[in-house]
């Protein structure tokens, strides 16, 4: 019995020994990140490295010592610590290894960053900040197939990520791809109608769907890249362009004769033959907007992701506010497969 309760005695004052340690080391993070929110990042510096004294693994420490290294420019510390952190397998590793990467690819290094989110993937799986941040590298290297297919796993990761449908619809329009970069602009826009980056995700939608863009007026040579039926709803895209002028779209408004074209491309595409290219667009952004096309649910939505740039369309918004709840309560009854 005397051995059993000095053991008893032991593992207790073990346990008070790691409580008070946790507490002391919580307290020490707490003075750090005041530190660092106030801009006296020498004083959180010395913070972080007390608990270091501690616990030299210590992840959060770790973390917040490599932000803290990067607020001052210096990337090699930074690099260091993150890495450590990034160890660690929770959300903190997570966010570690983004910081890593990301300091490495504005180190212009990105094929070295690509690899630093390749590992963060299988390290903590498909989580989306990490393709999304892995999209950034990989179109910083210019390979555009792969960033295109990293934004996409990002979205399907998680489909309200609203900046990785704008990174994936600026791709599209960077290689001239205009047909494909109208589904997550208006994905985009769709989830952020107000903004800065909602106006001049608006601005290039407006583009795509109003200016004839000469670079896509035929399909001159199939790509092997590129799905044909994509190459072809360009064309066609082309076309529905030029017959704005048209008389039969005198008497439209604006927003009629955007929703008509957009519709148009909807339609074509969700008939087309599936391919094996842009599996991603085949079984979600097709089948979700031509659902809503399919319902003459299209006018209320180009008004309601138009209004940060057309005051007939935020007018609209404000009038039609049934109209508006009747289209998310579709949307939300929408069933992508």
């Amino acid at each position: 019995m005397k051995v059993s309760l000095i053991f008893f005695g032991c593992i207790l004052s073990f346990q008070v020994l790691a409580q008070s340690q946790d507490s002391l080391i919580s307290d020490i993070l707490d003075n750090g990140a005041k530190n660092y929110e106030e801009g006296r990042y020498d004083l959180a510096l010395i913070e972080y490295h007390r608990v270091l004294d501690i616990d030299s693994k210590h992840a959060l420490a770790n973390y917040e010592l490599a932000t803290c290294y990067y607020a001052i420019d210096n990337d090699k510390k930074a690099i260091k610590h993150a890495a450590v952190a990034a160890r660690d397998e929770s959300e903190i590793g997570i966010e570690a290894t983004i910081l890593k990467g990301g300091i490495i690819d504005q180190q212009g290094k990105s094929k070295k960053a690509m690899r630093t989110f390749k590992k963060g993937l299988r390290s903590f799986g498909d989580y989306y900040l990490l393709w999304y941040h892995y999209g950034i590298s990989v179109t910083n290297a210019n390979e555009l197939q792969e960033a295109s297919l990293a934004y996409q796993n990002a979205v399907t990761s998680k489909l309200d990520h609203s900046k990785s449908h704008f990174a994936l619809a600026r791709l599209m329009l960077i290689q001239h791809r205009e047909a494909q970069a109208i589904y997550p602009l208006m994905f985009y826009l769709m989830l952020n109608p107000k903004g800065e980056t909602s106006v001049a995700a608006y601005n290039s939608l407006n583009k795509v769907i109003t200016e004839s863009n000469p670079k896509t007026k035929y399909v001159k040579s199939p790509s092997k890249e590129i799905a044909y039926k994509f190459q072809l709803a360009d064309f066609l895209l082309q076309a529905f362009i030029d017959a704005r002028n048209l008389e039969s779209y005198s008497t439209k408004s604006k927003i009629e004769v955007d929703s008509d074209i957009v519709s148009k491309i909807f339609n074509y595409l969700a008939c087309a033959p599936q391919g094996e290219n842009d599996v991603f667009y085949e079984r979600y952004y097709i089948p979700f907007f031509n659902q809503i096309a399919e319902n003459a649910f299209i006018i209320p939505l180009m008004h309601f992701i138009s209004q940060s740039s057309n005051d007939s369309s935020k007018e609209w918004v404000e009038r039609n506010t049934k109209e508006i709840e009747r289209l998310f309560e579709f949307l939300d009854e929408i069933n992508i497969k």
